[in-house]
């Protein structure tokens, strides 16, 4: 089977998988990390036997027909079903296969969940339909009894998958490591903030400028809360806008769109309105509103909604039977704003002043940092040329280091008077605060001569390096063919050789003669030497041996008839090379 069929085949069951919709089957999964086609097959068996009820008798055939897999994919699938303990499974005399769930004994949360909510539900209907059958509440009044309970829950909820993105991106951020999330955890730091908060607040800013409670029917300005004292508005003016397009906008598609108006927005300004019974709660806006207040306004409309609602019944025009809700209103505003505008002024006064402050510390560290550098310099050079004119000549090798005032002394001298005249001399100068005096004894007599040994043992070593380099040059041969002045292989391998040693060895000067098989005239093989050696001459060069180090012999065949190399190969033809140390 190929990789694309094995690929279609997989997509197939995993397509079928999510046909299937079932919590047993999801616990099981779960569990026991059950494969693709364990769950296939698996899910199939739990809709046949009726969520686990009854016995299943059947071939396999038929199962693979009905479930899609082939048979020996059914046979293993069921044994690691039955490992796992979930099923029973054995064929009869008949090829008939019996399969059995084991008894399920403990409880699957999803399943024990969901009948928790039908219950809840189940009462929740009942008590709504006694509510309604009692007459006890009008139905018009329903809706308000039963808000503040079920806003509540849905303001939580939405309030929790608020939560868990700020804890993604506290998360995320906490990972960055770039320059603003650096910013944003000081910022944190100073504030006491989540730096999740701190980035949505710079992301989304976001102010609560007004508040305002009108009633429903006529528009009246009951209750305003304003950010500033200079942002009062005309009451009539605001109470009959805001209605007037209420109003307009339940009727102006013919009844098509009954709910209440929610939004209005203008320019950079957005007017949220939440709608009770009797009244209007209007939260005039700038910036983009969080999950957080949007769920507050709905528990502050429902909270007015509860307080008041008597004194709506009984509403007169008397307005300052609502002025109570004024000073929370302005509580309201006061948990949205002020203590954000405060924060950020904290956090940039705080942040400025820390930064002001490493700033100076950081530049004195480094103006005193330099200043002592100078300063030492300028005394360790005073130190040494007062040594040098107050100390025995030849008799130390030492050096100073001042470190603000404190003279380290290093190196070597002859006796212990010298050790000492040397502190006594650094005690003199004036910037001198305390001497570690760390010189060591050494007989300079014994040094010197020791040394002049060994600097002749090294030049003797030099020298026969040299030799042996000198010689090993004179062992080449570069041989070319008849009539040839083309370097061949072994020939090349020859002189990188001879280039390794003169490298190493700068004072080696080498010549090159050239010697012939004595076939062809003299002038044929004159030229053919000249040739030869120029061949050589710009290999050499190539590789880095200046032109200076070499030199050419005029072709004679008399001067190297003796060479043993030319000896070894009388009917060859080529160079011989000369090395040598002098001029």
């Amino acid at each position: 089977m190929s990789k694309e069929t094995i690929g279609i085949q997989s997509f197939e069951i995993i397509k079928k998988i999510n046909q299937i919709e079932n919590p047993i089957l999801r616990h099981f999964i779960k569990k026991f990390n059950l494969d693709a086609k364990e769950t296939l097959i698996l899910g199939v068996l739990i809709e046949t036997t009726n969520q686990m009820k009854t016995e299943l008798k059947t071939e396999y055939s038929v199962l693979s027909s009905e479930i899609g897999l082939a048979r020996m994919d059914i046979y293993h699938g069921l044994n690691s079903l039955h490992r796992c303990g979930i099923i029973q499974f054995k064929s009869d005399r008949k090829n008939l296969l019996h399969v059995s769930f084991n008894e399920l004994t403990e409880d699957i949360e999803e399943i024990s969940l969901a009948y928790k909510n039908a219950e809840k539900i189940k009462l929740l209907r009942r008590d709504i339909e006694m509510l309604k059958k009692s007459g006890f509440i009008p139905r018009e009044e329903l809706f308000d009894a039963i808000y503040p309970m079920t806003g509540e829950i849905i303001s939580r909820k939405i309030s929790e998958a608020f939560m868990n993105l700020v804890n993604y991106l506290n998360e995320k951020l906490n990972q960055a490591t770039n320059l603003r999330s650096v910013t944003y955890r000081i910022k944190s730091y100073f504030t006491g903030i989540p730096v999740s908060e701190l980035f949505l607040a710079d992301c989304l800013p976001f102010i609560v400028d007004e508040i305002l409670m009108l009633q429903k029917d006529s528009g009246i300005l009951l209750v305003q809360a304003s950010r500033s004292e200079n942002a009062k508005v005309e009451r009539d003016m605001v109470g009959g806008m805001l209605v007037a397009i209420n109003e307009f906008a339940k009727t102006a598609f013919n009844g098509q769109s009954p709910k209440e108006l929610d939004e209005i927005r203008y320019g950079r300004k957005r007017i949220i309105i939440r709608a009770a019974e009797k009244f209007l709660l209007a939260f005039v806006v700038s910036g983009a509103p969080s999950f957080e207040f949007m769920n507050s306004t709905a528990t502050l409309t429902a909270e007015t909604a509860v307080r008041y609602n008597k004194k709506f019944k009984k509403f007169s025009g008397d307005i300052s039977v609502f002025a109570p809700a004024e000073s929370r209103f302005t509580e309201f505003m006061a948990a949205f704003n002020t203590p954000r505008e405060e924060v950020k002024k904290i956090s940039y006064r705080k942040l400025k002043i820390v930064s002001a402050l490493i700033l100076i510390l950081l530049i004195s560290w480094c103006g005193w940092s330099a200043w002592c550098w100078y300063t030492d310099s300028k005394h360790e050079k005073a130190a040494m040329q007062r040594i040098k004119e107050s100390a025995v000549p030849n008799m130390s090798d030492v050096s100073v280091e001042y470190d603000r005032g404190r003279a380290t002394v290093h190196g070597y001298a002859s006796d212990s008077g010298t050790i000492k005249n040397i502190s006594a001399i650094l005690e003199t100068l004036e910037f001198t605060r305390e001497i570690d005096n760390r010189v060591l004894i050494v007989d300079f007599a014994a040094l010197r001569e020791y040394s002049g040994i060994i600097e002749n043992l090294n030049s003797r070593i030099g020298g026969l390096e040299t030799e042996t380099a000198r010689r090993n040059i004179e062992t080449i041969k570069i041989e070319f063919a008849m009539n040839s002045t083309d370097l061949n292989g072994t020939a090349r391998n020859h002189l990188d050789r001879a280039v390794s040693i003169l490298r190493n060895f700068n004072s080696i000067k080498i010549t090159l003669a050239a010697f012939s098989d004595y076939n062809g005239s003299a002038e044929i093989n004159q030229n053919l030497a000249v040739a030869r050696m120029n061949s050589i001459s710009a290999y050499l060069a190539s590789k880095g041996i200046i032109r200076d180090r070499i030199k050419y012999i005029d072709f004679d065949p008399d001067f190297v008839k003796n060479d043993p190399r030319v000896m070894a190969s009388p009917d060859s033809r080529g160079i011989v090379i000369y090395a040598s140390t002098g001029e």
